[in-house]
């Protein structure tokens, strides 16, 4: 709780989240809660440290004081029991940790090369490409694309012409 106080402190001043929940001051506890959420999220990037806990310590903490200070409240205790759903559903599911891209796949598994292999063969009963004016293309790009370390579409942009591969030709 203390890196949560520190940094409403440097957001609002000294004493600031005491006052905000005493007050039960919704929409400035919105902002110091964004203001943390910020931090903590910036902290994860920079270290790589899960810092999901921390937040949910943090907005644990605040929602309790809240649901305490609206039991006091008495005609308010509606209204602050809307904002504090309100707090749950927009704060509750978000996590302070970045999401983590798989990195992409940069070669085709040996399967689905067998399984072009399989399309593009002329006598394949699977092949699209009937007549001998439409297998010929498809011919070369199938023998050529899989082993040659073309990236994905790198062959898409060429024309053949009589057996001949031009990359420049659109």
């Amino acid at each position: 709780m203390a890196r949560l106080y520190d940094a409403a402190e440097r957001q609002l001043g000294s004493d600031s989240l005491d006052r905000l929940l005493a007050d039960l001051d919704f929409d400035a506890i919105e902002n110091a809660l964004i203001g943390f959420l910020a931090q903590i999220r910036n902290e994860a990037a920079i270290d790589g440290v899960d810092r999901s806990s921390t937040w949910v310590s943090a907005l644990s903490f605040v929602t309790d004081i809240l649901r305490h200070g609206s039991s006091a409240a008495g005609s308010r205790a509606g209204a602050i029991e809307t904002r504090l759903l309100r707090l749950d559903r927009l704060y509750g599911q978000l996590s302070p940790t970045p999401a983590t891209v798989p990195p992409p796949i940069r070669a085709l598994p040996p399967a689905v090369i067998d399984e072009l292999y399989a399309i593009f063969d002329p006598s394949s009963d699977r092949t699209p490409f009937k007549t001998a004016a439409m297998a010929q293309p498809a011919d070369l790009h199938a023998a050529a694309a899989p082993g040659s370390s073309t990236r994905r579409g790198g062959t898409a942009g060429g024309k053949c012409d009589q057996g001949r591969y031009r990359s420049g030709d659109r």
